[in-house]
């Protein structure tokens, strides 16, 4: 079986995407299955019902399920598995100036460090705990803790190799207009 931590970061929009189609479907079967289990056992209202889904089952359920209106999705996953992914076009890095529309990538805590707020457990006082000090981090941690980029994928098609090679070239040769209309850079 194929985990997500095996699932390259490149497909942070393919991925979801195969799984938001998949959503609704596999949700009103969920309901189903609760209506029938709370009618057995009402007792049980907060245990399994309640319970959420991992994406690696989320994964698993939607590659082996054969219904029809899950073909889109699964056609998605069999691409990731394959490794058929977008390809990745370009990106430009966003200043002040041309923010317009930005979706943040960072470790969920803007541009602060997310190790201040971690606390740690030593040896000697296995009871209780605290941040770490600075001269006790590594020199390898970045200085920065987000980044602002434009990036662009070409979604793959199933044409042939000639044709996507073509269109690959044109999307780069269109990103790098755009760049320099927008930036003034690429």
């Amino acid at each position: 079986m194929l985990g997500l931590s095996s699932i390259s970061v490149q497909n942070y929009t393919t991925f979801p995407q195969a799984v938001l189609w998949a959503a609704i479907d596999l949700r009103r079967k969920r309901k189903k299955k609760k209506k029938k289990k709370k009618k057995r056992n009402n007792n049980n209202a907060n245990g399994y019902n309640r319970c959420h889904r991992t994406s690696d089952e989320i994964f698993k359920q939607i590659s082996s399920s054969t219904a029809d209106n899950l073909k889109e999705s699964r056609d998605i996953l069999n691409k990731i598995v394959r490794r058929k992914l977008p390809k990745f076009v370009g990106e430009a890095r966003l200043t002040e100036k041309n923010k317009s529309k930005v979706l943040d990538l960072n470790h969920g805590m803007k541009d602060k460090n997310p190790i201040e707020y971690v606390y740690f457990y030593s040896k000697r006082k296995p009871n209780e705990a605290s941040p770490i000090k600075d001269y006790q981090l590594s020199s390898f941690l970045p200085k920065r803790f987000n980044e602002e980029l434009v990036r662009v994928y070409y979604k793959r098609t199933d044409e042939k190799k000639e044709e996507e090679k073509k269109k690959m070239e044109e999307a780069e040769k269109c990103f790098q207009i755009w760049c320099d209309s927008k930036f003034g850079l690429h």
